[in-house]
């Protein structure tokens, strides 16, 4: 390998260590979320919520393994050429999204039949546990859209540093104000 190529790779490599990073934090918490939303549903004795609970928990989990395979040490992003690019983000776009969405539409259908079931004191964590699946829905379209192979190859690769450093900043700067961001409460 030449120099340049060797560099690219380097770069190919470190941007998908930050994509898995960036991929990882929220996929964690929607783990932790669905966790903490069953033990305090045991706590209370909702039985009637707790299928749903559990898909959320079982959806996140797949989640969780879905982004260590894909872009994990051993996963199927290190072995992908610049041509393949295109595939991974295709399949990142979709596999990501199916037990999002799962996640999503239980956490969606239990607020709706909360007061139902008596299981208003879940609200604020389901409604957390939501936000948390739609930031991770806009990442990870900020993550692909970024990484596209048609920007790539379109760059200089002066340009592709630039970019990236910029993406890596945004990123950076965008992340704390997300933890300032109060959850919208009906009143």
């Amino acid at each position: 390998m030449t120099g340049r190529a060797l560099e690219w790779e380097r770069q190919r490599r470190a941007g998908l260590a930050n994509m898995r990073q960036e991929l990882l934090a929220p996929v964690t918490a929607l783990v932790g979320y669905g966790e903490m939303l069953i033990e305090k549903a045991r706590g209370l004795e909702l039985e009637g919520i707790g299928p749903d609970l559990r898909r959320i928990l079982i959806s996140a989990q797949d989640l969780l393994e879905l982004v260590d395979r894909l872009l994990g040490v051993d996963g199927m992003a290190e072995r992908q050429s610049e041509a393949d690019l295109g595939e991974l983000q295709a399949k990142l776009r979709h596999d990501l999204r199916n037990p999002l969405n799962a996640i999503k539409g239980y956490a969606e259908l239990l607020l709706e039949e909360l007061d139902e079931v008596g299981a208003a004191a879940t609200r604020s964590d389901l409604e957390a546990l939501l936000c948390e699946a739609d930031s991770l829905l806009s990442r990870i379209d900020v993550i692909i859209d970024f990484s596209s192979s048609n920007l790539h190859s379109a760059l200089s690769d002066d340009a592709r540093g630039a970019v990236s450093s910029m993406i890596a900043n945004l990123v950076r700067t965008v992340r704390p104000i997300e933890q300032y961001a109060a959850p919208l409460r009906e009143t």
